[in-house]
């Protein structure tokens, strides 16, 4: 049976991880056999291409998982990832001295190599993002243990000191780049039709029973403030009608965590494969709902005008609805 484009992009996700994990391993070893045996801005570049190798693990770790996280423990990783990232630009000495034998330094990086595991692992456990990162710290610690063990605690070694750590430093700035793009567009991807159809099945069910929002989904009412440029934004009942709305309100918009969808549809949940052109009734609106509903809400699912019936996708564009809705 020939396998579904799924299917294939996950075997594509773990051969990319896997020749990832397999450079990294070679990269170690020859570290660890090189202490003692080469100047010290070669084995700081060395380390440094290490812990960007590590980094790079480390969001590929999160795009296998990130349609099942919360946005939160998401925005959490970034932060995690970002921050250490600082620490790829130089090494400066952080003035603990918990200094241990040549010998020592070589079996603890050998011994990092060896506990790589092979991709399946990684897919098949937890986010591995978090073990990248402690992995690249003990690198890096081990690193400068030795370069102050060799060269004194006046040594500082930086990435953007000569043309070769530029030469290392390019590919991984692009790749950077890249994957920002790719973050930035996923969180902006509208969900498929269909989640919307059903989205609004469930509203009309709770609606017609004046039964509560169900768990990640919230009801929001928003006003233009002013000049329009900023909203007001207020979470109402499901149950509400447009008489009780905050007055001003025009716009009833219908929000899901990207953790409930995930749950809902069993971590598979559907996104359009592009972003598409806002439509002019929101473009003329000067109206981010990214930027005015709280990140805590997830993403608007559909929105109408107060009094439409027509229900719109992330961007304005008219849905075909259920004719029983």
């Amino acid at each position: 049976m020939s396998q579904t484009l799924e299917e294939t992009m996950e075997d594509l996700k773990k051969q990319l991880m896997q020749n990832q994990l397999d450079s990294l391993r070679i990269s170690i070893e020859n570290l660890a056999n090189s202490l003692g045996r080469v100047p010290a801005g070669t084995i700081a570049r060395s380390c440094l291409a290490i812990l960007k190798s590590m980094i790079s693990l480390s969001y590929c770790g999160m795009i296998v998982y990130i349609n099942r996280s919360h946005e939160a423990v998401i925005q959490h990783k970034l932060e995690q990832i970002q921050e250490f990232q600082a620490l790829t630009c130089s090494f400066a000495d952080d003035g603990k001295d918990d200094r241990r034998g040549s010998h020592d330094r070589k079996e603890n990086l050998l011994h990092l190599a060896s506990s790589i595991m092979p991709a399946t692992w990684y897919f098949h456990s937890y986010d591995p993002s978090d073990l990248f990162i402690k992995q690249a710290e003990n690198i890096r610690a081990i690193c400068l243990d030795e370069l102050r063990n060799h060269y004194g605690n006046s040594l500082m070694v930086s990435s953007d000191d000569d043309e070769m750590s530029s030469d290392v430093d390019a590919p991984f700035k692009r790749w950077m780049e890249k994957e920002d793009a790719k973050f930035e567009k996923h969180f902006r991807l509208p969900v498929i039709d269909d989640v919307v159809s059903v989205t609004l099945r469930t509203y009309k069910d709770c609606r017609d029973l004046k039964s509560p929002s169900p768990e990640g989904m919230a009801i929001h009412a928003l006003c233009p403030l002013g000049n329009g440029e900023e909203w007001s934004v207020r979470e109402i009942e499901i149950s509400s009608e447009p008489s009780s709305y905050p007055r001003g309100t025009t716009i009833e918009a219908i929000t899901m965590t990207r953790n409930q969808l995930a749950e809902h549809y069993g971590g598979r949940v559907e996104y359009k494969k592009e972003i598409p052109a806002t439509h002019p009734s929101l473009g003329h609106l000067d109206l981010d709902f990214d930027k005015e509903i709280p990140k805590e809400y997830g993403i608007v699912i559909t929105w109408r005008f107060v009094g439409s019936e027509a229900w719109r996708d992330r961007y304005g564009h008219i849905i075909q609805q259920d004719p029983f809705l």
